[in-house]
């Protein structure tokens, strides 16, 4: 029997969990853990002359999980996911196999929320027309009104969907990874990661009311600067996101890497006074530094 191999990561631990952590470490006063919220989020790419680049954003101050950090567009799987909605592309039943999922109904839901979340987010919708185009242009007013409708849940998706005659695109997203929030951390999510190349005529504009800033950055220099800022700037599964994407050479290979998808649970650990994140990684090695930033196995 093949060794499955496992590297330990460790990171730091945002300023603002520290103090939490320290007021939990009573074994005494250890909350128990709250259910982990299933949860997707999208990392959007494009190739450029220097490399794959990818859409981030800035997580507002005011949102209560990682304000202020930069993520890929994304959030929780709300009830409304779970409803039926147009669907092409891979049948919900091979999306759970893909995922690694046990129920399909989880892994639909899933997807409905991450092509949700990013058309609130910035305004890029993995859909196809009636005649089985990809939505290229969403320029118009009519498109930009729906944008508001979905956030503020006065329009779900499916009827969103079904008015504008689309159907969403399951096949556009690839499962990339999933990461369970650590279970000392009040907010905790069960995320699955994917990845998505930008459609054709479509642009990235991140203008919702949960974020502060959004644009293309190549993914290598966004992991550049979330080792150097560490968990201010970001979590640690974007962090490892970035370096995996930043080793691909084209979408194409970013879109044809083939995951392991066991769930990645990061531990919270504290030594000589400071508590840090300890990540198994199954099958990642940890990028080396190598000319400008750039990671390499």
């Amino acid at each position: 029997m093949a060794i499955e191999y496992m590297r330990s990561r460790s990171f730091d631990v945002p300023p603002d969990l520290q103090d939490k952590l320290d007021a939990w470490d009573d074994e005494d006063d250890v909350p128990e853990p709250v259910p982990a919220r299933e949860a997707a989020t999208v990392a959007l790419v494009r190739d450029s002359p220097r490399g794959v680049e990818v859409f981030m954003i800035r997580r507002a101050t005011s949102m209560a999980f990682a304000p202020d950090r930069m993520a890929f567009p994304g959030g929780r799987v709300d009830p409304s996911d779970r409803e039926e909605v147009p669907w092409s592309g891979w049948t919900p039943a091979r999306c759970c196999k893909k995922m690694g999922f046990n129920d399909a109904e989880a892994a639909r839901s899933a997807i409905i929320a991450a092509v949700r979340e990013t058309y609130e987010e910035c305004g890029v919708l993995l859909a196809e027309t009636a005649d089985g185009d990809l939505v290229s242009d969403l320029t118009s007013k009519s498109w930009a009104s729906n944008r508001p409708a979905l956030e503020t849940r006065e329009m779900d998706f499916a009827t969103f969907l079904r008015r504008s005659e689309l159907a969403l695109r399951a096949d556009l997203l690839q499962p990339w990874s999933r990461w369970v929030t650590p279970e000392r951390e009040h907010r905790r999510f069960d995320t699955m990661f994917f990845a998505a190349v930008l459609p054709a005529g479509q642009q990235a504009v991140a203008d919702s009311g949960e974020t502060s800033w959004g644009g293309w950055i190549l993914a290598e220099e966004a992991a550049r600067q979330g080792r150097q800022g560490g968990g201010a700037v970001m979590l640690p599964p974007t962090l490892v996101t970035l370096e995996e994407i930043a080793r691909m050479p084209s979408v194409g290979a970013v879109m044809s890497r083939v995951s392991d998808l066991q769930p990645i649970t990061p531990r919270l650990e504290r030594s000589d006074g400071r508590w840090a994140i300890t990540v198994e990684l199954p099958g990642r090695p940890a990028p080396v530094e190598k000319h400008m930033g750039v990671p390499y196995v």
